[in-house]
């Protein structure tokens, strides 16, 4: 009877082991022409998901913490290049935050090149108002999103506003949060639309 050595014996089981614990990349999500590409971490359930939609949610690992991943089909001016496009993305999320709940306290936008096609990115900070109900002190909860805004370049109209976000207390902030966020929605690729 033919036996492995120790060696390769351990190897095989460090490899069995390795690609049991390495999540699996699903195949990417058809939005109308936007091919979206889930987070592969454990955890991610899906919320919502229509031909116009993807909602997935994660809980955190530390209390009230949610992570929040949305793509969305969206209708862009015509004239939303560029310059247009960079207003177009910060005057959007200002206006889609709930003002009565959320303050905010910074937004960034800038441009950034998807697959050849001029995009923008938006990163906004925010804390949620207080509801002065109750003897407790309150707890300023925190969000941060990071949103990716960008026209299909076949149809510059047909847009795509997919957004990250991470909803937490303070001291529970996640330093590499526009790193890994950046990093997700630049898996964007277009198809048919």
């Amino acid at each position: 009877m033919n036996r492995l050595p120790s060696s390769a014996l351990a190897l095989a089981l460090c490899l069995v082991s390795a690609c049991a614990s390495t999540p699996k990349a699903k195949p990417p999500v058809d939005l109308k022409g936007f091919l979206v590409t889930r987070p592969v971490e454990d955890g991610w359930q899906v919320a919502s998901q229509t031909p116009d939609q993807l909602v997935l949610g994660k809980a955190g690992d530390f209390t009230g913490e949610t992570l929040i991943f949305q793509a969305t089909v969206v209708s862009l001016p015509a004239t939303a290049s560029g310059k247009e496009l960079l207003r177009y993305a910060e005057s959007t999320l200002r206006r889609d935050l709930d003002s009565a709940r959320f303050r905010i306290l910074q937004v960034d936008v800038w441009p950034t090149d998807i697959r050849g096609q001029a995009c923008a990115m938006s990163h906004m900070e925010g804390a949620e108002r207080s509801t002065g109900e109750g003897t407790a002190s309150p707890v300023n909860v925190l969000i941060e999103t990071l949103t990716l805004t960008c026209p299909h370049p076949q149809k510059p109209t047909h847009g795509i506003s997919s957004v990250y976000s991470h909803r937490h207390l303070p001291e529970d902030r996640n330093p590499a949060f526009v790193q890994f966020g950046t990093a997700l929605l630049s898996t964007l690729e277009f198809g048919t639309p």
